[in-house]
């Protein structure tokens, strides 16, 4: 697909455009490839540009959540641990062949060898997260499908950026290690959700019914979720 570009506010948005038959509509897709336009066949270029402008403001916070972050993993970087920023201290420990993880209420300190890379210590909070992923889901999982009588499969903790939860056909649930980074509300939301998919295997209004008779709020965590989601890949 041809690349186009429009200018909003000193900002350039560039976009490539799929022309399909049979649909009335322009819809815009965001993702961390760029951005994709769907438009009509009989849709001109400036018809999909003036859309597009007029949805500049909306389309740019989209780009802005699907931005990949960018983590150095220094001393002092801000770290999130439950919706909770916390300062990433490193500390030596001479002679010390392993990584240490730890949390306190202000910091995460990894302590291990001196001279510890970018890379070992980016390896040693992402195991150090997934336990504590872990711990924290499977306790969620148990205690929520106590309360709406279900019987989950297996539950995964994986290394997903894209997909914060799943659950298969035989009831196994699969969630990203990055949720332990998010308020413990916000875990409860993609717990339950996941869960509803054990009776309902859609997203029709009699899943949306289950996921509001355990969460009343659910549509405020969901767009909460939509909205810093991406604060959380990295």
């Amino acid at each position: 697909m041809v690349e186009h570009r429009i200018k909003h506010q000193g900002r350039v948005i560039s976009y490539r455009v799929k022309r399909v038959k049979g649909i009335s509509y322009i819809r815009v897709r965001v993702n961390r490839n760029g951005v994709f336009v769907t438009a009509p066949k009989s849709a001109s270029q400036a018809e999909i540009k003036r859309f597009l402008l007029s949805n500049a403001d909306k389309i740019i916070r989209m780009i802005e959540r699907t931005a990949p972050v960018i983590k150095k993993f220094a001393d002092g970087e801000a770290f999130p641990y439950l919706g909770t920023e916390r300062a990433l201290r490193l500390m030596e420990r001479p002679g010390a062949r392993g990584i240490k993880v730890e949390a306190t209420q202000r910091r995460i300190v990894v302590s291990g060898p001196p001279g510890l890379s970018a890379d070992r210590i980016r390896a040693a909070l992402v195991e150090w997260y997934r336990e504590e992923a872990r711990i924290l889901l499977s306790n969620k999982v148990y205690f929520y499908a106590e309360r709406m009588r279900l019987k989950p499969g297996r539950i995964a903790i994986r290394d997903q950026k894209t997909r914060w939860g799943s659950c298969s056909s035989r009831g196994n649930l699969n969630f990203s290690w990055r949720l332990i980074m998010m308020p413990e509300h916000i875990v409860d939301y993609v717990v339950v959700h996941e869960l509803s998919h054990i009776r309902h295997r859609n997203h029709g209004k009699e899943f949306w019914a289950l996921v509001g008779s355990v969460l009343p709020d659910y549509t405020e965590r969901r767009d909460w979720l939509k909205q810093n989601g991406g604060r959380f890949r990295w």
